[in-house]
């Protein structure tokens, strides 16, 4: 390969030739995998969890996008906080309680509606 500007070697885009090279090994088909089913599930999880909070389908779709970003940097703060903390554990943290916190006001919610209607 020939140096660039700043002496570092010139490394070539072959996208197709790339891609190829990832499916060819299995522990990357397998990690591949994995990630698309933690992230389908990790979708519906959400998608129920704002449906908890809200009975719009609209407001639910949002308020899931927006408790996922948030979920995403708290964790990843708290990771920058202890840094003996992985950011999978920490963003996982994050997610459990913030879905026990919306379990726990739902149901706040449903009693307080069930006290009030006779």
């Amino acid at each position: 390969m020939a140096p660039t500007d700043a002496g570092l070697p010139a490394w070539p885009w072959h996208l197709s030739a790339d891609l190829g090279e990832i499916w060819s090994y299995p522990f990357m088909v397998n990690a591949l995998l994995a990630d698309a089913a933690v992230a389908v599930l990790a979708g519906v999880i959400g998608w129920f969890m704002a449906m908890r909070l809200t009975a719009r389908t609209s407001h639910a779709l949002i308020l899931s996008a927006v408790l996922a970003v948030a979920e995403m940097w708290a964790g990843l703060g708290l990771s920058y906080a202890v840094p003996k903390l992985p950011p999978s554990f920490a963003i996982m943290a994050a997610a459990t309680v913030v879905y026990a916190a919306a379990v726990a006001l739902s149901r706040r919610r449903s009693a307080a509606a069930a006290v009030t209607v006779h």
